[in-house]
This record gives C-alpha cells, structure tokens and sequence, in this order.
C-alpha cells in the first residue's frame, strides 16, 4: 500500500490521489513542514505513477527538497530579510554571534552551502531564536525559504528532476 504520511491517507488508487490532494491543500497549516515535505513528494510520485495530474503549488514547493538538483529559491534572500527584520532590536543569540550577524553569514555563504544543509541550519535557527510560531503569517518556513516559490512555484521547471536527495528521515 501507498500512503502519504506514516501508514495513513492512503493514496494507492488515482482518485485516493485526488481526495488525498484535496484534503492537504485544504488543511495544510496542521501539518508540519516536515511533513509536508513527505506528503508532497508521495503525492506528487505517486500521481506521476498512476499518471494523475496535481498542480498544486505547495506540492511542487513542498516536494523540491527532495529532488536530486534542487536548488536556491528566487525568493531566498527576501525570506531571509524578514527574519532579520524580526530579530531587529531584540538581544538574540545564537551560540556567540547576534542573530542578525548569524543570518547575515548564512546569507552571505548561500553560493557556497548546499540548499539542505541551510535548511537545517535556518530550521535550527528559527527554533532558536523562537520564530517558529510565526511560520504562515509573517515568515515563510525553512522548506519554503530556502525551496519555495511564492510567486511562482515552476521556477525551475526545467532544472529539477531526478531522485530523491535526501532521504525521509532527515526532517523529522
């Protein structure tokens, strides 16, 4: 059997695919962005085995992570700024660096950090510096920061493609 998160919603027939889509695209925000990351990559696999169309942009945002060439969000550093403007003013510190001084060097070394491990590293910043509730309202997620289109989620429609980069574990 396929399902699209840990042995529940199934999705072994095209329209289990259909209903399951649906009902994440309508109840996305209880899910975690870890698990959106895996439902996104089965869903979006197993339509492409039972040749079912989902055209959805959180299913393209949410699955990329776990493409082979993968790469940076357009919208990479504007999402970064926002968490700079929320640690404006406030004495956060990450180990010895000011927050904003932290998400500066992130930012600055990006050309230079593969896109997975600046999702953990912005995953274990956010966590740090308390920003996690404020994820879809005024901040975008790790996955849809480092990953995500907002204004257009088939940025790199003819870049990605492949297998899986990381495996399943490695956001939960």
């Amino acid at each position: 059997m396929h399902y699209a998160l840990d042995g529940r919603y199934p999705i072994e027939t095209k329209q289990q695919v259909e209903i399951a889509s649906e009902y994440f695209t309508k109840y996305a925000s209880r899910f975690n962005h870890a698990e959106k990351v895996v439902i996104a990559h089965r869903l979006e696999k197993r339509a492409s085995d039972l040749g079912v169309s989902i055209d959805k942009d959180w299913v393209r945002n949410y699955s990329r992570p776990m493409k082979k060439h993968a790469g940076y969000s357009p919208d990479f550093e504007r999402n970064m700024k926002v968490r700079v403007d929320l640690c404006s003013g406030k004495d956060i510190k990450i180990g010895d660096l000011d927050a904003k001084a932290a998400l500066s060097s992130m930012i600055e070394k990006k050309a230079s950090i593969d896109p997975a491990i600046m999702l953990e590293a912005i995953n274990e910043f956010d966590k740090m510096a308390g920003l996690t509730s404020g994820y879809g309202r005024n901040l975008q997620d790790p996955v849809i920061t480092v990953y995500g289109g907002a204004t257009n989620s088939r940025y790199d429609t003819d870049q990605v493609s492949g297998d899986s980069k990381l495996p399943l574990g490695a956001f939960v």
